[in-house]
């Protein structure tokens, strides 16, 4: 696999989504932003989608997949315990900012720590529920990448005062992450990309453990 990774997070205040490429093959993680422009991207770029990954529920991160999967007929990937947020928007957060919130998305659930099989890409799952009780982190071992989405993010992790949410998880979701090689890099759900080294080091909330 020749694969790179290219982040666009619009609007700003909404989830970086990420296009993990491979030739002109497309991977396309938490699609936030407005899908007929994420659906722009992709024609100017000449990409062909295989499939969605959504680390989790919640309006920032998925805002966009509805579109997607309909102009590419892909499927959406997203763990069992959080379908039941995508089309209901109290639980996946719309409802607070004023979106509808109520998408039409067709889930290609699964449960924890399974593996995906995208054509000849395998990706790893690892359950990580706090946040919400569905957040996965996607694992590319050769490639040393995680992406995390609000379980970990540079110097902090997610919230879990939001609907589903649940602060008695942080802990074993965290050891989880804590036992992964230094050198991967992680993509996270908002805000700039670090390691699992550096976040060992320096996030506290790894120290609180």
């Amino acid at each position: 696999m020749n694969f790179r990774i290219e982040t666009i997070a619009y609007p700003s205040d909404f989830a970086n989504t990420y296009f993990l490429i491979d030739d002109l093959r497309v991977i396309i993680v938490d699609p936030g932003s407005d899908g007929s422009s994420l659906a722009a991207l992709i024609s100017n770029r000449g990409w062909k989608p295989l499939a969605m990954l959504l680390t989790h529920g919640h309006f920032d991160h998925i805002n966009g997949a509805e579109f997607l999967q309909k102009a590419y007929r892909i499927p959406v990937y997203v763990h069992q315990a959080d379908v039941i947020m995508l089309d209901n928007a109290r639980l996946n957060g719309a409802e607070m900012f004023q979106f509808a919130g109520d998408y039409a998305i067709e889930p290609k659930p699964f449960y924890s720590d399974e593996t995906i099989q995208i054509a000849d890409i395998a990706i790893a799952t690892i359950h990580t529920p706090f946040h919400t009780p569905g957040s996965v982190c996607y694992y590319l071992k050769e490639q040393k990448v995680l992406f995390t989405g609000d379980t970990l993010f540079k110097g902090s992790i997610g919230r879990s005062d939001l609907p589903l949410g649940s602060f008695r998880t942080i802990n074993s979701s965290l050891a989880k992450l804590q036992t992964l090689p230094g050198d991967i890099t992680i993509y996270p759900g908002h805000g700039p990309k670090s390691t699992i080294g550096k976040e060992l080091e320096f996030n506290r909330y790894f120290k609180l453990r």
